[in-house]
């Protein structure tokens, strides 16, 4: 962001004299920066920024500029990644940081354990013979209070509608996945079955 954008971004809030002194650039530079019709590159940035945070929100703020640039791509958009995170970077959009990892496994137990239906084999000759996830622990309230994706749940409904309500409406349908070149686990089944179908 430039000086002048940022004194136009802050406008509402500060005296522009009082901005520019501060930034160490003219009012009159301003005025005629201000004034001076906007550049296709402007005009196609702004347009790509309300782009930008639109696929941000719907990705629940959960996309860097890899996902948010495949979202772009998909829409038609010819835009460089770098290009992208440039104008995320300067809008101060980014995707929420993973919690740095924490051990939770306690194996000196007497509970039941899943089966391991897999036996450990992780590898598939073909479509739709094996999902597989990972899984955390969330506490609350009534064990420890967490936060997932910046909120926090008093309850184990809580947590449990939230974590269900991501994966079943977002993560499994939506969430571009980038082991699966930046498209969905749906889309990507559907796509799968329908090039067996064709072939």
């Amino acid at each position: 962001m430039s000086a002048f954008e940022f004194v136009h971004a802050e406008k509402a809030d500060y005296e522009v004299t009082e901005l520019c002194r501060n930034l160490e650039v003219s009012t009159s530079g301003y005025y005629a920066w201000a004034s001076r019709p906007a550049s296709k590159r402007e005009r196609d940035d702004e347009r790509l920024r309300t782009k930008i945070r639109a696929a941000h929100e719907r990705s629940r703020r959960t996309y860097g500029s890899p996902r948010i640039h495949a979202e772009l791509q998909e829409d038609d958009e010819k835009v460089s990644r770098k290009r992208v995170a440039r104008l995320m970077k300067e809008d101060g959009i980014s995707a929420v940081q993973k919690r740095r990892f924490r051990r939770t496994t306690d194996s000196a137990h007497d509970l039941p354990v899943a089966i391991d239906r897999v036996e450990r084999e992780f590898s598939a000759t073909g479509p739709n013979q094996l999902w597989v996830g990972d899984i955390t622990y969330v506490w609350t309230a009534e064990g420890k209070k967490e936060c997932i994706h910046r909120l926090s749940f008093a309850t184990r409904t809580e947590a449990y509608d939230a974590v269900a309500d991501y994966i079943d409406n977002f993560y499994n349908p939506e969430r571009r996945h980038s082991s699966l070149g930046q498209v969905s686990p749906v889309r990507f089944e559907n796509h799968t079955s329908t090039a067996a179908q064709a072939a």
